[in-house]
Formats: C-alpha cells, structure tokens, sequence
C-alpha cells in the first residue's frame, strides 16, 4: 500500500481512536483526577494552616521563655524591683509584640503585674482570675513541680476570643535559678487575623468553636460537586479536654469539568475539518515530492551522492537549495574544526597552567599534562557536583601531592553542559598570605594574639552579649615585678619571662577563650562564660604562674601575675570594661601582687 492511502486510513483510524479515547478518558479517569486534585488542594491548605499555628505556637512559646528570664522581672517576683510593672511594663509591650495577655504570677498563680489589652479602648485592662486559675490549674496538672525551664504552650478560648496561650518559669537570666513565679501570656485571634488567614490560605469563611472531646480525625471534609467545599479542624485545646474546632469554606479551583466534555467535541470537530483540508489540498502537491526528497537525503548521507537534485523553485525548491548549501558548508567546517583541534591541543598541552574539559556526567574529555599532575576524576566530580555552577566560578582546591590550586570552573553553554577547568599552582603565595596573616596577629615575642586583633574579637563579641546569645568576661593579667627583673638581669631575661608566662596563660584557658599581649607587661585574655568560670581560669593561672621558677646569674625567682575581672555587658562599652578590669588588677597588685580582683556591680 502506497503512502497516500496509508497517509488516509491513518488519519481516520487515529481521528476515531481519539474521540472514544476522550469520551473514555474523561468518564472513567478525568473525571476522578479532577475531585482527586481537589481533595489535594483542601487538604494542602489544612495542612498549611496547621503548620501555621504550630509556627505561632513556637514563636509564642520562645518569646514566653525569653521574657520569664528577664533579670528585671525576676527581682519583682522576688520582692526587689517594686517599680518593675510601671516602669517596664507599658502598653507597648502589649501592642509591639501582638500580645492579648501578658501576666506575671506569683508560684501560687495569684497575679501580681500586667493585665489583658483591650483593643477597642486600647488599654490594659484586670485579667479574669477565673480564666487565670483554670489555665494554672491545667499547668500544673502538666508539671507538678514545674523547674527553671518549664513551659506549656495550647489553643484556649479568653472569652470568645480564640488564642494561643503559653505559660514559661521565672528565672535568672541563666535559666539556673528555681522558679520564682510564672509568665502567662496570649496572642489572640481577633477578626483582623482571621481575615488575614481567609485571604492567606484562599478560604471563603473560617471560624472558630469548641466541643466536648472525643475520638475524631484531625479534620472532616464534605467533597461537593458544588462551587464550595465544607470542613472542620480538630485540635486539642489547651487543658487536652476539649476540641478547638475551626470550620471552613473553601471554592473550588477546578469548575472546569462542566465544560470539559464540550472542549472535546470541539477539539475533535477542528481536527477532523483539518484533516479534510490538508487530504484534498496537499495530498498531490506534498506527499510525493518529500517522499523523493526523503529518498535524496538517505542517499546524500550514505554518501552515493554529492548534491540533492530537484526541480521547482516553490518553498520546497528552496529547501533543497538550502540544504545543498548547508551540506557544502558543514564539509568545510569539519575540515577547519578538525584543523583547529590539533592546534588547539599543542597549546594546551604546552601551557603552563592546568586545563581540563569534562562532559556533562562530569566524565574527563581531556586533561593537558599539567592537570594530570595534579588532579583526577573522583577530585573534578567532587568539584562539580558541590556546587551547582550555572557561571563562572572560582574555587580554591587541595591537589593530589597537596599542593593548593587556583581553580577556575567555566561553564561552556556552546557544547550542552560541558565544563571548561582553568588552575594555577598557587602553593607559594597561599603560604606567604598565610605567614603574613599570622604575624599580623600575633605578638612577635610572646606568640599570643597582639592588641589590635584581640580588639577586633571584642568588636564581634560585644553585640552576641548585647543580644543575650552569650555571656563573656575579660581577665587583666599585670605581670608583677618585670621592671625589677629587667633592670637587674637585663631585658632578655625579661623576654624570657614573658615568653614563659604567655605560654602558661596560653595553656591554662580553654579553645574557646582568647588570649592576648595587650601592654609591656600586660595581657588580656577573654573568656567565655560567667564571671564565676572566668574567676575558675584566673585562680588556675595565677596558680601556675607561681609554680614557675626562673634563673639568673645564679639566681632563682619566682613570678608572680595580679588579676582583674569584669564581665562584657551590654550597657558598658569595651574600653570602660577593660579598664574596670585594670583598675581591679591595679588594687590586687597593691594588696600584696599575686591575686584575683573580681568586678562586683551589684
């Protein structure tokens, strides 16, 4: 059977198949696809919206546990700070941290300071105690004997407002001291929020309720053949005895299932009206001319012929006089490409640089002598594939003979996703940076850090301790009687106590502490922790700088440091505390030398 009958019985046979395939697909799949994507989308929305409270339940929880250790109001649960709840409690820190309730309670649950923020008058108005002791009630049902770190956080009702309620211990800062009292606060659902999730989570109405507490699903969807999907949400509230319900309405996203059958007679009429068009308009004019052209072309790339040979000057005529052209030209530049290769080769295999070209599996293509010195496979791949290289990046990489290697990674767009490597061996200048790094912050006798670098520490740890994410001190260690070792054994003796005390000091702090010549015969060291930790690494230096002993001219000394502490703060800046730390080493070298003075700001 020749083409243009086959071309016809295709045609029909395929247009045929097609349209009971649609009614078909679209009766016993489509239709079910449809609902199932439905389901999908209400059920993602719930699940974002859980998510959502859980998000807010945690932020609740942290900010809770964040003010309940804050110094201020632990000295107001403790009888110290009487001015505690006027001076720092105003209605800003209601409305600034999106607060309904925030209230301080004795370990009794009595309520001592704060109150619930009335949105309407914009006042702090007396909580319920009725609310309050149910709440306590639960809390302590939970933690019978609730420690330093205790909290609880749930959904709840305050009225008829639906709110998240969290309830943390009152501690020092440290979170090492035993309750004191307890912070309860809420965050409210007011109308504003639901209408922010309504439009957030593309919700028609949402809504919330409680009911008696029994075995159900996490949530209830009624799955309509309406505009309008109904459901419920579930979750326990705070004391675990009720349900929290939030109901819901939700349009669909699909409503175009009512339309879909149509789509398909219409899709199926225009390709039949097609096929009649192309049939009885091109069916001389086309099929036999490219099937001859068809037939040229296998013989052109079999080689039993040199050009393609057609009459007329129609498009298709053109076509041939194209790809005649085209062939013509694809024949030279395999020629120069081919040409260009070994060229190209010489070069890179005679540069002195590394130069590597790898596919798109980031297998080697071509590596020049130099790379094969220094690089191979697994080392490229793992290059590659740590990052995804979508430009010209620059990486710095360990060799096989542990050389350092300036590495120049070029994606090559013209060949798919090939990768063009560029490296240098940059070993001797790696190693002078590095030098050079390293005696710009070191102190050239002693070997600790030099004044200026432990200066730029102080810099980056003063905001973590004016945010509250750690706790530093700094240690001011007076080497006692330097001046009188120098004028009787000369300075190098001198020298060599410095270098003796330095290391002792180096050897007696911890891999997280610093330690630094900050004067003549002064050192700085920086400590992370308490002023009780940093007291514990003073007393053993001071210990151990005494254990040392020296010679002289036959002579034997004893060394001696003096020692001032204060901590990093944030309210005192680093000069003032450094020189506190001073001044307190300053009053222990005239108490006797030999001694730890320690900051007391109390």
């Amino acid at each position: 059977m020749k083409l243009k009958p086959k071309f016809v019985l295709a045609s029909l046979f395929l247009l045929t198949i097609f349209l009971i395939s649609s009614l078909l697909l679209y009766q016993f799949f489509l239709k079910e696809i449809l609902l199932e994507l439905e389901k999908k989308f209400v059920t993602n929305r719930i699940k974002q919206l859980l998510t959502y409270l859980e998000i807010e339940k945690e932020g609740l929880l942290g900010f809770t546990k964040d003010w309940a250790a804050w110094s201020e109001a632990y000295l107001f649960l403790k009888g110290k700070n009487p001015n505690f709840p006027k001076v720092n409690l105003t209605v800003e820190s209601w409305t600034n941290n999106n607060l309904s309730i925030l209230l301080y309670v004795d370990r009794s649950g009595n309520p001592l300071a704060g109150g619930f923020y009335d949105k309407k008058i914009q006042k702090v108005i007396p909580i319920d105690k009725s609310w309050v002791k149910e709440h306590w009630s639960t809390f302590l049902k939970f933690y019978p004997e609730p420690g330093p770190q205790t909290g609880y956080v749930g959904l709840s009702f305050y009225g008829d407002l639906p709110c998240i309620v969290a309830i943390h211990s009152v501690t020092t800062s440290d979170f090492r001291a035993q309750p004191v009292g307890f912070l309860i606060t809420a965050r409210g659902f007011t109308q504003e929020v639901l209408d922010l999730w309504i439009k957030l989570f593309e919700f028609q109405t949402l809504k919330f309720d409680k009911i008696p507490k029994e075995k159900r699903e996490l949530f209830e969807i009624s799955f309509k053949e309406e505009f309008i999907y109904e459901g419920k949400i579930f979750l326990e509230d705070f004391s675990q005895t009720l349900f929290l319900v939030i109901s819901f309405q939700i349009f669909k996203i699909l409503p175009l299932e009512s339309y879909l059958l149509k789509l398909i007679f219409l899709q199926v009429a225009f390709l039949f009206f097609f096929f009649l068009v192309f049939f009885f308009y091109f069916k001389e004019f086309l099929v036999d001319r490219l099937l001859s052209l068809v037939k040229q072309i296998s013989e052109l790339r079999e080689g039993r012929k040199e050009k393609i040979f057609f009459e007329g000057k129609d498009e298709i005529g053109l076509i041939v006089q194209e790809l005649n052209q085209l062939y013509e030209k694809v024949k030279t530049q395999i020629k120069e490409i081919e040409e260009a290769k070994k060229i190209y080769q010489i070069i890179a295999e005679r540069a002195n640089m590394l130069i590597a070209l790898l596919d798109e599996r980031k297998e080697i293509v071509y590596l020049n002598p130099l790379a094969k010195r220094y690089l191979d496979s697994e080392t490229l791949k793992r290059l590659l594939t740590r990052d995804k290289i979508e430009k010209d990046s620059y990486f710095q990489i360990c060799s096989l003979n542990g050389n350092f290697l300036q590495v120049e990674v070029i994606p090559v767009k013209e060949l798919s996703s090939y990768y063009l490597l560029i490296g240098y061996d940059v070993t001797y200048f790696k190693e002078k940076i590095d030098q050079l790094f390293e005696m710009s912050i070191k102190d050239f006798l002693t070997e600790v850090y030099n004044r200026r670098y432990l200066e730029e520490i102080l810099k980056k740890l003063h905001p973590l301790v004016k945010r509250g994410e750690e706790k530093y001190a700094v240690l001011f260690i007076d080497l006692d009687d330097l001046k009188k070792i120098n004028d009787t054994f000369g300075h190098l003796a001198g020298d060599v106590v410095l270098k003796r005390v330095a290391k002792v000091i180096s050897e007696n702090i911890r891999e997280s502490d610093w330690v630094g010549r900050w004067g003549g015969d002064e050192f700085l060291v920086v400590i992370k922790g308490s002023l009780d930790e940093a007291k514990t690494v003073a007393e053993r230096i001071l210990k151990m700088v005494k254990d040392l002993k020296f010679t002289f001219r036959d002579q034997v000394i004893q060394t001696s440091v003096s020692i001032g502490i204060a901590p990093l703060e944030k309210d005192r800046g680093i000069e003032e505390t450094i020189k506190i730390a001073d001044k307190l080493a300053y009053e222990s070298k005239r108490a006797g030398k030999g001694g730890v003075k320690v900051a007391n700001f109390l």
